[in-house]
């Protein structure tokens, strides 16, 4: 919501910025009130556009700080206490909301009680209302309210009927009540009242104009105009008197050539696109591949749900290939690190169930589940080429549902053994029509490994691991009171460090993804391997699992 309102904001501002420097001092009343209204509803749909921009490729650097867990350092933390401030914005705001509402509604329900008890007599286009009080025309719909003794009398001039059924031929009270609606649910925004200024004096233009172009006696109107100003203005009413300022009545005895108004409406233009490529393009990926990464520089594996606007967009590219629901499709992404030992991102879209139909022997299967989830570096899934088949046709022994006559495909996994070696597994699929292969079927880190060895990121737990002693103020507690630090220059040093939490609530797996120094990584790996069984293991569907942590844990010296 808080990105809406940013948005729309900026928006509002640029077009009335935009009106009040080129526009409002022009004699182009019609084109001002179609752009005053097309500025509040193209503010209002803003940030509901996505111009999506095809690229297709994506390689970014990234910190390993962003892959986990973060704290800032390691003295303790309390954990906040969950603030009552956004709930009470909210009934705030809605109350107010309310109470405008109501005083909205009863200032409809004024007029449409005046209509129902006084006399009306039709006038052109519009009925005459009138009223027993001393007041100057108004208009409200198709409505003129008028003094029923000046009216009888012959008191109100030919001038005020002209400006007053202008208001009603262009039906100006439906602009008011418009802006007038939408002040009542963005009443916290002053633009929306500064549009309702500029939306009715508009109006006043228009009117002024009408009856000047009808009598051609600009002077006369002036002054007619001048003494019955009376400074009292009614809610949703075109009123005679709104604005009786130098601005209005110079207004009508201007004139803009065709030329100029021209130049200026093409103008626009330029400023409508800026923004929109400003605040409304989103970069999609239109068709990428995984690089040929070296397993042992593969850090993660993630694969995450892709939106429908991305999936229009790179149906665009390729509709052969991602033709389907979005639903089928999402986004792999790869953190390695590369040749120069720096940290990168590449990105693929996938049909995460291309092969749901298809699974692999039962043999693969089981040796698949004997391989822990975070030593998978890669899974590769791809059509076997006619000449791997007529080999396959010599030597399909192992070879689930061989078919001579069938093509198939092979679903070879890397991952790193016991010994830290690159390793690879391989099985072949019968390949089955309808189906179109991927690179890599479904969720690695969910789907291929062991359940009961799995392990979970923190956002994929529904209770987090927890030290016993305190929470993580007493984890870092801890840390602080039991660390030997080596001998550091003076600044802030962060250690990077990733560690997992077992179900019994030991630790294992301590790892320092970076470090300023040698004994400093040493030693705190002896101190998370202290925290081992001081820790309430996280849970998911209520069943404690295997959790990892990735902590960047800041050391100030100060000799």
């Amino acid at each position: 919501m808080t990105a809406y309102i940013i948005k729309s904001a900026i928006s509002l501002l640029v077009l009335l910025v935009l009106y009040h420097l080129a526009l409002e001092r022009e004699k182009m009343h019609r084109f001002n009130r179609f752009y005053l209204l097309f500025a509040l509803a193209f503010s209002a749909l803003l940030p509901f556009i996505t111009i999506p921009v095809y690229i297709e490729a994506e390689v970014i650097p990234v910190s390993f700080q962003d892959t986990g867990t973060t704290a800032a350092t390691a003295a303790p933390q309390v954990q906040p206490k969950e603030s009552m401030l956004p709930l009470l914005i909210t009934i705030a705001y809605l109350s107010v909301t309310l109470a405008l509402f109501i005083r909205f509604a009863f200032n409809i329900n004024s007029f449409l009680k005046k209509i129902r008890l006084n006399t009306k007599i039709p006038f052109g286009a519009a009925k005459l209302v009138l009223l027993d009080e001393r007041v100057l025309p108004h208009t409200f719909l198709n409505y003129i309210f008028v003094s029923r003794e000046e009216y009888e009398n012959g008191l109100i001039e030919e001038e005020l009927y002209t400006h007053e059924l202008t208001h009603v031929r262009q039906r100006h009270t439906l602009d008011i009540l418009f802006i007038e609606l939408l002040k009542t649910i963005f009443w916290f925004n002053p633009l929306f009242y500064l549009y309702g200024r500029s939306i009715r004096l508009n109006h006043e233009f228009l009117a002024d104009e009408q009856v000047v172009h009808t009598t051609s006696n600009a002077a006369y109107y002036q002054n007619l105009l001048v003494q019955k100003a009376s400074g009292a203005t009614l809610a949703l009413a075109s009123n005679l008197n709104f604005s009786i300022t130098k601005k209005r009545l110079l207004m009508m005895t201007k004139s803009t050539n065709k030329t100029k108004a021209a130049m200026l409406k093409i103008g626009i233009a330029p400023v409508i696109a800026l923004m929109l490529g400003f605040m409304c393009t989103e970069e999609v990926i239109a068709q990428q591949k995984l690089a040929d990464i070296p397993s042992k520089q593969v850090r993660s594996i993630e694969v995450n749900s892709i939106t429908q606007q991305q999936h229009d967009s790179i149906k665009k590219a390729n509709p052969g290939k991602y033709n389907g629901s979005y639903k089928e499709f999402g986004i792999v992404t790869v953190k390695y690190t590369d040749d120069n030992n720096r940290p990168v991102t590449i990105k693929d879209v996938v049909k995460k169930d291309a092969t749901a139909k298809q699974q692999p022997s039962e043999v693969f299967i089981n040796e698949i589940k004997g391989i822990a989830p975070e030593r998978i570096r890669k899974i590769e899934n791809s059509m076997v080429s006619d000449n791997e088949m007529e080999q396959l046709k010599q030597d399909h022994q192992g070879i689930a549902d061989w078919d001579p006559d069938a093509k198939y495909r092979k679903l070879t996994v890397t991952y790193v053994d016991e010994n830290g070696n690159e390793a690879t597994k391989v099985d072949y699929i019968k390949e089955k029509p309808g189906v179109n292969p991927t690179s890599i079927n479904g969720d690695i880190t969910s789907k291929m490994g062991n359940e009961d060895n799995l392990i979970y990121k923190g956002n994929e737990v529904t209770i987090q691991p927890k030290f016993k002693e305190n929470g993580m103020a007493g984890f870092y507690e801890f840390v602080n009171k039991n660390l030997v630090l080596p001998k550091l220059p003076d600044g802030t040093h962060r250690v990077y460090v990733s560690f997992v939490v077992e179900v019994n609530g030991s630790v294992s797996d301590v790892k320092i993804l970076r470090s300023p120094n040698e004994e400093l990584s040493t030693n705190i790996i002896s101190i998370i391997n202290e925290t081992s069984g001081k820790w309430i293991p996280g849970e998911v569907k209520d069943e404690p699992v295997r959790v990892s942590y990735n902590l960047p844990i800041s050391i100030n010296i100060k000799n």
